[in-house]
């Protein structure tokens, strides 16, 4: 994949989660992509970039109680940049997230096993202290309830045993399933998308199989995440079937006019 390529499909990925590119952050991530630009100056202007678009803090409040992963009396998720507006830490972790992304489809990092553990350390591990941790709060999504805590552990073992035993020629079907358990798992407190669009990408890849994230929009990849949850049996069992379009088309194999 050429520099281009891994920009476009990594800015692409922060765009299926709602993240709207200004032209200098497309410019940065292509200097860092093609090496005119270090891992460690990148980082420091994605934050300084960020910072600019709001630079002002949330002020903690005193005698609320403590909530895990925000820094206390705020809705600031903790984070280990210095950041204390959620604007400005939106910003800075779609920046950031972009560039290990782009390390990943340019070959120049392999995420380890277990696998989706490794994704999500590499993606947000420059922001977030907890990267690679399962969650340790119930989360929901308006109507969508996520896989509770005590649950996770178990669930995220099979998953990632699962997702290291796709090959081709049975290679949709499996992925289809794993991307619509992890939506419904979602075992981290945040990044649980863009960790599921890239462990597609590294699945497509290890198959042999040609990849493009820009064939899926935003529409079709929240419908397919809100099919598979709406079809949730009591054990938050979801079916693969809504995420089989979503592989076929990533790999090129999908028609308009099939499912």
């Amino acid at each position: 994949m050429t520099p281009g390529d891994a920009v476009a499909q990594a800015v692409h990925a922060q765009e299926l989660e709602g993240w709207r590119p200004e032209d200098d952050a497309r410019v940065a991530l292509t200097a860092f992509a093609t090496g005119t630009l270090g891992r460690g100056e990148y980082i420091a202007a994605a934050v300084a970039a960020a910072r600019a678009i709001d630079p002002s803090e949330q002020r903690p409040r005193l005698l609320r109680r403590y909530r895990p992963y925000y820094v206390r009396g705020t809705t600031v998720l903790r984070n280990g940049i210095g950041l204390a507006n959620p604007v400005a830490l939106a910003e800075a972790e779609h920046r950031v997230c972009a560039a290990r992304l782009v390390e990943i489809h340019l070959g120049a990092v392999a995420p380890g096993v277990p696998l989706v553990t490794s994704i999500h350390q590499h993606l947000f591990g420059d922001v977030y202290p907890w990267a690679g941790q399962q969650r340790i709060v119930d989360l929901r999504k308006g109507d969508a309830k996520f896989l509770p805590v005590p649950h996770l552990a178990a669930r995220m073992a099979a998953l990632e045993a699962g997702a290291g035993t796709v090959r081709p020629p049975d290679f949709v079907g499996p992925t289809a399933t794993i991307l619509a358990d992890l939506v419904a798992v979602h075992p981290f407190r945040e990044g649980n998308g863009r960790t599921a669009t890239t462990l597609l990408a590294v699945l497509a890849r290890r198959a042999g199989l040609p990849f493009d994230l820009r064939r899926i929009d935003r529409t079709a990849w929240m419908d397919a995440s809100r099919a598979a949850m709406a079809a949730r049996d009591g054990d938050h069992r979801v079916p693969g079937d809504p995420f089989v379009p979503i592989v076929e088309r990533a790999i090129g194999i999908w028609q308009s006019g099939s499912a």
